[in-house]
């Protein structure tokens, strides 16, 4: 009895052992297929964000017949490289440009009369020389010498007086303007001063509340009449000032800009750069931005009829431009003209089924 208990607990175990076996065995199998199964669903997943990267890519990005391209009225312009950095504001006025005539006239006349005087004293010496000559050959009298002696040492000092006078204008409009706004209205007058005669130009007079704002690399600034930058519009340097602000009483500075929408006496808004953290990047015209969803875009042109639309995350207003610093570079080539028809075929091809319907 023991033995046949025995017996049966050995096959007991036995057949246990088998049917462990078993299982591991079907396990070792299984793993493999377990594996696989999540390596391709892990692979299934991946090509959906593939799919999903390259259906975005494929909205952003437009290709277009030469034919639509033409019935857009596309234009491309390429974007310059800029550098920015803080800002100021002040204020500044359009200068009145009569007293500069009034300097420039007074020079003119006096040069005038410099000329019409060495050319009394020029006659007066060849008068002189001529009676000497005379009086040396006992033809003419002591006295019609001694009267043209006489006659020359006047138009010499009338010739000196008159290039003094000269000078003393001069001087005195270097004074009064600084010596670069003096050599532009004076002899030869400048171009600019014919911009300014012809209001196709103005002259400004910006003030600085602090010393030291505007450095030599300072050659423009913004300006409006508005308390609006987006419209401001750029004026370019000419010299320091030599008078103050009668409000301001700071530092002041000679600039010049368009005439438009400006008149003599006007008061304006001032945006300096003043320094700080230099950003280099690119000026995008106004006319390239297009919105959707509250977001700001542009399209690139990358050739071959291929428009590839670009997110403007962040920017600075700078009068009809934007200064970008990222997401696009010098020398890209942007739409300026037709980039809202471009904005309404991408979201045209974003409507489920419309391409294959167009097609």
């Amino acid at each position: 009895m023991c033995r046949g208990r025995g017996t049966l607990g050995v096959g007991a175990v036995t057949a246990t052992a088998l049917t462990f076996f078993g299982s591991c065995v079907q396990m070792t199998l299984l793993l493999p297929l377990l594996l696989l199964c999540l390596l391709g669903f892990g692979s299934a997943l991946a090509d959906d964000d593939d799919d999903e990267d390259d259906r975005g890519a494929a909205l952003s990005a437009l290709n277009l017949a030469a034919e639509q391209e033409a019935m857009a009225g596309l234009i491309h312009a390429k974007l310059e490289p800029v550098v920015w950095g803080e800002e100021t504001v002040t204020t500044g006025k359009v200068l009145d440009i009569q007293p500069l005539l009034a300097f420039r006239g007074r020079y003119r006349a006096a040069r005038a009369e410099a000329v019409m005087a060495r050319a009394g004293l020029a006659l007066a010496q060849k008068n002189r020389l001529r009676l000497a000559g005379l009086y040396r050959e006992q033809i003419v009298a002591g006295r019609t010498v001694a009267e043209a002696e006489a006659q020359y040492a006047s138009e010499v000092a009338r010739s000196l007086a008159a290039d003094n006078r000269v000078e003393d204008i001069r001087d005195e409009t270097v004074q009064s303007l600084g010596p670069e706004l003096a050599n532009l209205i004076l002899d030869p007058p400048g171009s600019l001063l014919k911009d300014w005669i012809e209001r196709r130009r103005v002259l400004l007079l910006i003030s600085v509340p602090g010393s030291g704002m505007i450095s030599p690399a300072t050659t423009t600034v913004r300006i409006n009449r508005l308390a609006d930058p987006v419209t401001a519009q750029r004026a370019e340097l000419i010299s320091r000032a030599p008078v103050t602000d009668d409000l301001t009483q700071g530092e002041t500075f000679y600039y010049h800009a368009p005439s438009e929408g400006l008149r003599s006496g006007m008061r304006l808004q001032v945006w300096i750069r003043t320094g700080g953290e230099v950003i280099a990047g690119v000026r995008v015209p106004y006319s390239a931005i297009v919105w959707q969803d509250g977001k700001s875009w542009v399209y690139r042109y990358e050739g071959a009829h291929r428009y590839v639309r670009v997110e403007v995350s962040s920017h600075r207003d700078d009068g009809p431009d934007w200064l970008v610093s990222e997401g696009l570079r010098p020398g890209d080539s942007l739409v300026v003209r037709g980039a809202q028809t471009l904005l309404s075929e991408t979201l045209k091809r974003q409507i489920p089924g419309e391409e294959e319907d167009d097609d």
